[in-house]
């Protein structure tokens, strides 16, 4: 909302955006302030490289207006540190007699590039399109980053999905055998998820998938990795822990998932149990096997009653191979 003036009661307008104005000429650096404030803009103002870098803590600076020669750091790698630090738009201003050209300007990340002395209308025009430029770059890496994380995202559950697992466990399991360190997978499934979707409806059934869902997040470190492995399959990688370890957190999974009620559509509560399986990467193992194992160690604990968790029994020697994963 724009602010008023207490005097005159008028509305001030906010400014179009904020602009840096770097250069060592004090006749250019006061017509371009004064140029660009009157055409709406906010404006700071540095007389080298130097001064321009301070300025950048204070303020969103969105396109930065920048003499190709200046003393100290040159216009080129100021040029080179807005944009690749800050990411700011630079419109690189040179002198007919310098030797500097379009290419160099390019290479140092410019948006443009304008001969002095600049037509002031002309460089209004080019810090709208800088500003556009801007704008369609920061929606384009925002959707490229929903779309990611959408590629990697269980829908319902809001867990990394099943794509996203095995590039991680495959990272994981270079990194482990790279330094020899512990790795361990964690693998559960809802006991009898079908009479529970079968009593209370499905919608139920994916609130309850919703709530294994935090319950693994609440229970996991910051360095592990939930998954939504499919159907009512979950999986958590656990670097640097072995079996061990991992069973300490799955009994604090087990006992926290077993003593909670849910609300359902039809206002009663359910109760659900978990069956885990855990299994310790052993070297020469690759994430299929790896996976076997956890998901055998699962069913072990379903058919031992349920409601518990199963440590896998290491690979036959034999089986593994000594290639890296």
């Amino acid at each position: 909302m724009a602010k008023r003036n207490k005097d005159q009661g008028r509305p001030i307008p906010q400014p179009k955006a904020c602009i840096m104005l770097a250069d060592d000429d004090p006749d250019i650096l006061s017509l371009l302030d004064v140029t660009l404030s009157q055409a709406g803009y906010a404006i700071k103002t540095a007389r080298d490289g130097a001064e321009a870098i301070s300025l950048l803590p204070n303020g969103a600076i969105q396109v930065a207006i920048v003499d190709i020669s200046m003393p100290g750091m040159s216009g080129l790698d100021l040029c080179r540190t807005l944009w690749e630090q800050h990411g700011i738009e630079v419109i690189l201003l040179t002198g007919h007699s310098e030797r500097y050209s379009y290419t160099d300007a390019v290479r140092s990340g410019a948006y443009d590039f304008v001969v002095k002395p600049p037509d002031m209308a002309e460089l209004i025009l080019r810090v709208e399109r800088a500003l556009e430029a801007r704008r369609v770059r920061i929606e384009r890496d925002r959707t490229l980053k929903e779309l990611q994380r959408l590629s990697t995202t269980d829908s319902t559950t809001g867990l990394f999905n099943s794509r996203h697992l095995f590039q991680r466990l495959k990272s994981e399991l270079a990194r482990s055998h790279r330094h020899g360190h512990p790795l361990s997978l964690l693998l559960l499934d809802i006991d009898d998820f079908k009479g529970h979707n079968d009593s209370h409806g499905h919608q139920a059934g994916d609130e309850a998938l919703r709530y294994l869902a935090d319950v693994l997040r609440r229970v996991s470190r910051e360095s592990d990795s939930a998954y939504r492995y499919g159907g009512d399959e979950f999986t958590i990688i656990l670097p640097e822990t072995n079996a061990a370890s991992s069973l300490i957190l799955a009994e604090r999974l087990l006992e926290e998932v077993s003593t909670s009620e849910l609300p359902t559509p039809g206002g009663d509560v359910a109760t659900l149990t978990v069956s885990v399986g855990i299994a310790q990467w052993c070297k020469g193992e690759d994430m299929h096997a790896l996976l076997k194992r956890a998901d055998l160690a699962m069913y072990e604990s379903k058919a031992s009653g349920r409601n518990r968790a199963s440590v896998a029994e290491p690979p036959d020697p034999e089986d593994l191979e000594a290639a890296e994963p």
